[in-house]
C-alpha cells in the first residue's frame, strides 16, 4: 500500500511539473532562430490523463520545450484502440505541430485495417521507452524458463495476459508457437492487476506482465520472471534471458515514441528529432526513466525508432492474421 501511495504522489508530482505552460525561448531553441516551429507544438495521447503515454508525452514535451521555442501541449484522443488518435491526425495540417505518441496499439490497428492511416503514413521522430514484457511464474512453482517450455510441450499451459488482441497476447502467441508448446490456453484478463491476482492464486501458470505492475511482487518473492521478450537483458533483473537467446526470435515490448503524417517537410522533421533528442538527454528525462525503471537504452533517434517499428510491425502483422474472426 505504501508503494502504491508512494507513486501516485510522485506522478502527481510529474504531472504538475510537466503542466507548466511557460515556454523558455533561448538563443539556442528553433524558434528564436525564426525557423520551425512557428507556434506551439500538439502531443497526441491516444489514451487518457495520468496513464503510462501521458506521464511520457508530458515529461518529454517539459524536457524539450527550451529547445523547441515553443509550448507543448498534450491532447487525448480516445477511442477505438488508438483509431481516434489516428483519425484526429489525419485531420491535422501536415507541418509537424501535431505530433502523435505512437505505441504498439497504432500498430495493431493500422494491421487490422481500422483507421485512415496506413503504415507507410507513419513518419517516426524519435523512441522516448521501451517497457519489456516479462513472462513470470510463481516463485514456488517453476524454477527456471526451460521448466515452462518443458511442460508446455508437453501439455497443456495456461497463459495469463491482458485482452486478445493486445500486446500482451501477440507475445504470449508468438513465444508459445516458435518455442513448439502443444496446446497452450491464453486466458485474457482485463489489466494487469487481474493477471497478477490469478498468476498468484494459480489459476494460470505463468502470465506476460510488465515489470511496472509486478514488480512488487517480485521483490516480495512471490513471483519469479523467467523470459524477457526484448532485444537484450535488463538492468533491473540482469540474470533473466531474453527470449532470443534460448533461440526464439521474438521481440515485443511496449514502446512509445512519436511520429507525423506522411507529408510532414522534412526540415521539420529534422528539427523536432534534434530538439525532443536534447529533451531526452535532460536530467529531468533521465529522472522520469529511472523513476519507473525504464532504462536509458530506451532513448531512439529516428533511424532506431524506424528500425524498431518496422521489426515490430512485421511481427504485429503475423499475429494479427491469428486473431479471431468476428
Amino acid at each position: 500500500m505504501y508503494q502504491f501511495f508512494f507513486r501516485r504522489k510522485w506522478v502527481v508530482r510529474l504531472l504538475a511539473v510537466a503542466a507548466l505552460s511557460v515556454a523558455s525561448v533561448t538563443g539556442a531553441s528553433l524558434a528564436a532562430a525564426g525557423s520551425f516551429p512557428e507556434r506551439n507544438v500538439e502531443l497526441v495521447n491516444l489514451a487518457g490523463a495520468g496513464g503510462g503515454t501521458d506521464i511520457f508525452l508530458r515529461m518529454l514535451g517539459n524536457a524539450s520545450r527550451e529547445k523547441l521555442g515553443q509550448d507543448v501541449a498534450v491532447v487525448s484522443k480516445q477511442g477505438g484502440g488508438g483509431v481516434a488518435s489516428l483519425i484526429y491526425m489525419n485531420t491535422r495540417p501536415r507541418d509537424g505541430h501535431t505530433i502523435l505518441g505512437l505505441v504498439p496499439a497504432h500498430l495493431i490497428a493500422i494491421a487490422q485495417g481500422k483507421g485512415p492511416v496506413k503504415i507507410e503514413d507513419l513518419v517516426p521522430v524519435v523512441m522516448g521507452t521501451e517497457e519489456p514484457i516479462y513472462l513470470v511464474g510463481r516463485a514456488d512453482g517453476f524454477p527456471d524458463i526451460q521448466a515452462v517450455i518443458k511442460k508446455g510441450r508437453d501439455g497443456s499451459l495456461r497463459v495469463g495476459g491482458t485482452q486478445v488482441g493486445t500486446l500482451d497476447w501477440m507475445g504470449a502467441m508468438a513465444f508459445t508457437r516458435k518455442a513448439d508448446f502443444k496446446n497452450p490456453i491464453y486466458v485474457p484478463f482485463r489489466g494487469g492487476g487481474e493477471v497478477v491476482t490469478n498468476l498468484i492464486g494459480g489459476n494460470v501458470d505463468v502470465g506476460l506482465i510488465k515489470p511496472a505492475v509486478v514488480k512488487p511482487q517480485i521483490d516480495s518473492g512471490e513471483l519469479r520472471p523467467l523470459v524477457v521478450l526484448s532485444a537484450k537483458r535488463q538492468d533491473a533483473f540482469p540474470d533473466v534471458p531474453t527470449a532470443r537467446e534460448l533461440g526464439f526470435d521474438v521481440v515485443l515490448a511496449q514502446t512509445r515514441g512519436l511520429a507525423v503524417l506522411k507529408g510532414t517537410p522534412e526540415a521539420n522533421i529534422a528539427a523536432l528529432e534534434q530538439a525532443f533528442m536534447a529533451g531526452m538527454a535532460t536530467d529531468t528525462y533521465k529522472e522520469y526513466l529511472s523513476r519507473y525503471d525504464l532504462s536509458t537504452d530506451s532513448i531512439g533517434d529516428r533511424a532506431a525508432w524506424t528500425a524498431n517499428i518496422a521489426e515490430m510491425y512485421k511481427q504485429i502483422q503475423t499475429l494479427v492474421n491469428e486473431l479471431p474472426k468476428k
